[in-house]
């Protein structure tokens, strides 16, 4: 079977996918399904892929009313990590600080973006950053592009829960 590739974003919403078109189609659906949940406004129907996996673009004063609206975490990181569970263990507070990092406009990430925010809202550091991405891209929740990554689908429902 041919492979199919599939590359959009929604919000803070970012799916990638390359595979077979009868698997793909599958995760698709699910990513679909999830996004109302994951993003904390309404999809507009113009934002929504259709049948080709093709969304139309949203105009600029409406990335910037979505930019303004309440799809961002407006409590302090510090907050968010102690709601969150995030600071049960090292793994899952670098997971929770990069999901709010991500949900508050951050499409990509380094290990010093998450180890910056941590300090900058007074938290304690990780004792090895880069060894919790890691963990976190072998279990699903994080992916690598390059140097950067970004929180999957899966982590952020692992966080946000």
């Amino acid at each position: 079977m041919a492979n199919s590739k599939i590359e959009f974003k929604i919000g803070n919403i970012k799916f990638i996918g390359d595979g077979e078109q009868e698997w793909l189609s599958k995760q698709l659906d699910k990513i679909l399904n999830k996004i109302p949940e994951l993003i904390n406004y309404d999809i507009p129907e113009s934002n929504v892929p259709d049948d080709n996996g093709l969304t139309n673009e949203i105009s600029e004063p409406q990335k910037q009313e979505k930019s303004n609206s309440s799809s961002k975490i407006k409590e302090t990181l510090a907050t968010f990590l102690r709601s969150k569970k995030g600071t049960a263990n090292q793994r899952r507070k670098y997971l929770a600080t990069a999901v709010y990092l991500q949900l508050n406009g951050n499409e990509s990430m380094t290990s010093k973006d998450v180890t910056d925010a941590l300090l900058k809202a007074k938290q304690t550091k990780l004792t090895n950053a880069a060894n919790e991405l890691n963990q976190n891209v072998k279990q699903g929740y994080c992916e690598r592009h390059g140097k950067t990554f970004y929180v999957t689908p899966e982590g952020i429902s692992k966080i946000m829960g």
